[in-house]
This record gives structure tokens, sequence and C-alpha cells, in this order.
């Protein structure tokens, strides 16, 4: 079932509005990154911060010393989403936007927007895996979420009936109504609620959020909601999952009982970020041959060839040209999905009765019988035109099996019905150099969820080495000039280990990229170079002979001049030496010249 961990260092209050203060006040230092530093060493970093606020303010039981590991008092923060870490085991930290909501919130003494934020964690946030707070995750429970619909569902649960419910979850496989059911047995019959193993006890957020008044304790020691948050919050509250399965199909056929979220999805980022790479290796060789299927869209993509359309064969006996219905390829994927759940075809499944379909895809979906479609390079179709009326029917709450708001079209060409089946599973890549999210289809940002990926400064054979300081500093100019969605991604640098690898990716990748994006302002591309007509080792070298031809040229046409660059790339970079690449990344880099010989070395240096 995956690993279970859940916050167990923090609990108190301070332990979560403290950190929050220190990165708070650090936010407009380094794009908001504080290092963990070493408190030993007094280093101006997230630990001596965290341990100087806590002297700051006088709490008699924080250690008199400052060799203290403060890191951990992060954990809870990072698992709720109010700060991200990067760097191994989040050597840099820094609050995000709702962080610094969080924390005006309390400073402000306002309750009802601290809950609203939490809330909100509890509703976009996976706590089970895929949680910054803790990367070893690997499990279906989502545990704040548990706790609350246990509160309500049970009246009021104590710490041990929790810990029980969560275990049976984990260890079991069962779902929360199962569970449930199982403690109000042991409540009726006076039989005692077995004893778990410790991973399960001592939930940290319990006591943060009593200290918060988001839940209270009664005489018989039950947690329930507040007043205040059921009030406000309690219709969102009941429709918290329970389980989250973020990437779907992990574990086909093992009969495991999983609910799967089959809200399409969409990873999005900058060229580079390992979009469709992640999607291979973590999704898609997760499912069986037969059971995916993979198209990338194009601008001739079209209808015809996703859902159905007319194609022409040659006759051989009376050479004529006929035309047949041929099925695209997502007409293919949801016949699998239909024989999956246990039908002979899509036909059959349609003119099955509501309440069969229902059955037959709860025990497909529960038994993890999935199909897998995913779609490379989205933003690149006409997706209005592609998906064309059927695009409203991948909506979970329209799917075959979904129950009473199941919908059921009819195609153009076969006149034949078509929906879309509870245990098909969308995902899909697109590049936002190619397009951004908001220039998307209104129909489709409606649809689908969106998960961003980011360039990741962590990977490189070289940890906070040269390849990492210089894709920080051009994405920094690009954003400057552009913004985020034309950033490079860390994949042009991911096998480059020396200052000469360093530049030839420079040359071969990275720099015709930028010319694409500054078509025409070769300035441009040479500013987020750092260099200009001065620079000592530039990239760019001014084409002498296309300048003079120029000036022939304005003087036989008697014309005014325009504003020309004439710049192109030095190749003679390509045969430099290693120290002398070095000077050519030291000054990209912003380095003063006295530390050149920091990346003259011909070995970079490894990771610590």
């Amino acid at each position: 079932m995956g690993d279970f961990v859940m916050p167990k260092h923090t609990g108190l209050l301070r332990e979560f509005t403290v950190p929050l203060k220190v990165c708070y006040e650090k936010r407009n230092e380094n794009e908001g990154w504080i290092t963990n530093g070493h408190a030993t060493h007094k280093e101006e970093g997230f630990t001596y911060s965290i341990f100087k606020e806590y002297q700051k303010l006088g709490f008699e039981d924080v250690p008199k010393k400052d060799n203290s590991d403060y890191t951990k008092d992060a954990q809870i923060p990072l698992y709720l989403g109010f700060m991200e870490g990067r760097g191994y085991n989040n050597t840099e930290k820094r609050i995000t936007p709702q962080g610094i909501k969080m924390y005006e919130a309390i400073q402000a003494g306002d309750t009802k927007a601290q809950y609203e934020l939490l809330i909100d964690a509890f509703e976009k946030k996976t706590f089970g895996r895929n949680n910054q707070g803790f990367p070893s995750a690997d499990s279906d429970v989502e545990v704040p979420n548990v706790l609350l619909l246990s509160s309500i569902f049970l009246d009021g649960v104590t710490r041990q009936e929790f810990y029980c419910v969560i275990f049976l979850m984990h260890t079991k496989g069962w779902d929360l109504a199962r569970a449930i059911a199982k403690i109000i047995y042991f409540r009726k019959s006076g039989e005692k609620i077995p004893e778990v193993p410790n991973i399960y006890t001592d939930c940290k957020l319990i006591p943060l959020f009593v200290s918060m008044d988001f839940l209270t304790e009664d005489a018989q020691k039950r947690l329930h909601i507040s007043t205040n948050v059921y009030n406000h919050f309690a219709k969102r509250i009941l429709h918290l999952k329970s389980k989250n399965e973020e990437v779907a199909g992990s574990n086909q056929g093992n009969g495991d009982e999983v609910k799967v979220d089959i809200t399409p999805v969409i990873y999005y980022g900058a060229p580079g970020t390992g979009k469709t790479r992640f999607i291979q290796e973590e999704i898609y060789a997760k499912f069986p041959e037969a059971h995916r299927e993979f198209t990338t869209f194009h601008q001739s993509y079209s209808y015809e060839d996703f859902v159905e359309g007319l194609k022409p064969t040659l006759d051989e006996s009376s050479k004529d040209i006929k035309y047949h219905i041929e099925p695209g390829v997502f007409y293919n994927a949801c016949e699998k999905a239909a024989m999956l759940a246990g039908y002979n075809s899509l036909k059959d499944c349609i003119a099955d009765t509501n309440e069969g379909r229902v059955d037959k895809f709860y025990a497909a979906t529960l038994a993890n019988n999935m199909v897998l479609l995913c779609i490379d390079e989205i933003n690149r179709g006409n997706v209005a035109s592609i998906f064309g009326d059927l695009i409203s029917l991948i909506e979970p709450s329209k799917r075959l099996g979904a129950g009473n708001y199941e919908m059921i079209a009819k195609l153009p060409y076969s006149k034949s019905l078509f929906g879309v089946p509870s245990n098909l599973f969308i995902v899909g890549s697109m590049n936002t150099a190619d397009r951004s999210i908001q220039l998307l289809d209104s129909a489709l940002r409606r649809r689908f969820r969106f998960k961003e990926m980011i360039p990741d400064y962590s990977v490189f054979k070289i940890f906070d080495g040269t390849a990492s300081k210089i894709l920080k500093h051009i994405n920094a100019r690009i954003r400057s000039i552009l913004n985020k969605d034309n950033q490079i991604g860390h994949s042009y640098l991911m096998n480059a280990t020396t200052n000469k690898e360093i530049v030839t990716a420079l040359i071969s990748k990275i720099i015709p990229l930028l010319e694409e994006y500054f078509y025409n302002e070769i300035r441009k591309v040479r500013f987020v170079l750092n260099e200009d007509d001065n620079t000592k080792y530039p990239f760019y070298i001014e084409d002498k002979e296309a300048k003079e031809a120029y000036q022939s040229y304005l003087a036989i046409e008697d014309i005014d001049e325009e504003e020309k660059s004439f710049y192109t790339i030095d190749k003679r970079i390509a045969d430099l030496t290693e120290e002398e690449c070095g000077k050519y990344l030291n000054h990209l880099i912003g380095e003063k010249e006295s530390d050149e010989k920091k990346l003259g070395n011909s070995e970079l240096r490894e990771s610590e």
C-alpha cells in the first residue's frame, strides 16, 4: 500500500507561525529563498533565524544552545502548502502566496481567513503522496481530510478511533465508510479498539488544529470541528477526498480497493522541465500495453483523427475510391475502457441500464481496471475543434457509470451513440513557450486539472554547481523580459558535468531557443547571456562583413538606415579549453573576475 507518513515533529502553534514569520520577513530577498544554514556557525539561515526568533519571543522550553535542528519546524507549513522547498531534503525554503495570506491572517487575528486557507489546502493539496513536506510518503490516505470527515461522521472522534481509521484504510485498503462502520461497531459492542503501530499515532495536526480552535475536544476526549468552522465550511468539508490516487493505475490489477480521481490532468511548463518524461516514466509505463493509448496533437490534427471520420480506400477490383468510417484514438480508448469494465463493446455498454453501468464501472475502478489516454503537446492542436461536442463528456460527473448526470451523444458520421467511460484516465502535456494557460480554450481550462512543472535546479549531478547557477541566471533574465512560461528547463543541462559541455549545450541548444524567443532581437539574447559590446568573453561577435555589405546596400538604394544588429555566434568557442570555457561561464553568471578559478577547473564541484 506504500509508505505511510504524517507530521510528528511539530504541533505547537509557534512551530507553525514562527517558520512562516521567518520566511515572510525574508520574502523579498533572493526571490524569497532562505537556506537552512548551520546554527552552530550562526549563519543567517533558516535554522539560526528560528532559534533567534524563539529567543526573542522568550519561550523558556526552547533549548538554550543554538545548535538545535529547527529545520523540522517547517514540516507542517510545507505539508499544508504554506511554504515550499527546493534542493535535496528542502535545503532552501520560502513562503508561498497562500502562506503569506496565512501569516497575515494570523497577525490580524482573522480566524475566518485562517480557516478558509486551511480548507483550501485540504481541497487542493495531496498528503498521502507527492507532498513536499514528506517526499517519502506513498499512501492513498489523505490524513487531514480523514480526520475532519471522521469527526463529522462519528459526531466526534477520539484520537485512538482516528488512529484505527487511518490504520484500516492504509493497511487493509478499506474505504472511509467501511472504517467508520468498524468504529461504530466498537462503540456499540463495547469492544476495545485495538492498538495500532506507532506510525499511525500521535498525529501532530491534532494539537495544532486544537490550538487554532479549528478543532475542539469534549469531556469524552472526542474531537469535533468547531462551530465557527462547521457553520461556514461544512459543505466543502463533506466533499473532501479521503483517498488520493495521484497517479492512476500504479497498482494495475492487484485488486486493492482504490478510488481514482478521473478528472483529466495536464502537466504544463517551460521547455525542458521534464513533462513528457514524467508522464512516460511515472504514468504511462505503469499501465499494461493493452490498457493505454498515446497521441500527439499538432496543427493539422482533427476531430476525424481523434474521434471518428471518413477515410478513403481504393477498391482493388473497380479501382474506385470508397469511403468508410474509421474510429480515432479517443474512440478506441473509450472502447478499451468499456471492454475492461466487462462489456463486449462501447455499444453494449451504452445499451445497458444506468444502474448496470454504475455497478460495472464502480467494480472496474475498485479493481483498478483503468485505461490511460496520453495526449502530448495538447495545446498545439485546436482543442475545441478536435474534441468538438464531446468536450463536456470528459467531466467525471458526465461519464458513463457516473449516475444520474451521465451524458451520451450521437456521433456525426456513424450516427452511433457515444459516451466516455468512468475508467478512462486522460493526461496531457503542454509547453507554455507555445501558449500560456490563459490563452487556452476556456472549455479546456474548466475540465482539466493543471499541474505546473518548473525548472528544477536541484537535479544536476553537481548540486548548486555551475549548471545550476547558469540556468538560474538565464531564467531570471528571461523572466525580466518575457515571463516564467519561456524559461529554460533543467533537461538542457542535465548531462553537462564540465565547463566545456555546458558551453556546448548553450551554443547548440539554449542559444537557438533564445533566438527563437527573441526573433530578430539579438540584443535581448545578448542581455540574457549578460554580454554587451564591452564584454571580454562574449558568445556573439560582430559580423563586420555583413555590416559593410549593408552600408554598400544603403548607398546603392539611397534609403534611410534601419537599426540592425550584425552579430553571429563565435564558432571559435567550440574549440576552447576547459579553463577558457570557464571564463565565459563566469562572465555569464556575473561573477567577479577574481572568481574565474572557481569555474576554470577541469572537474566541477561535486555535490555535498
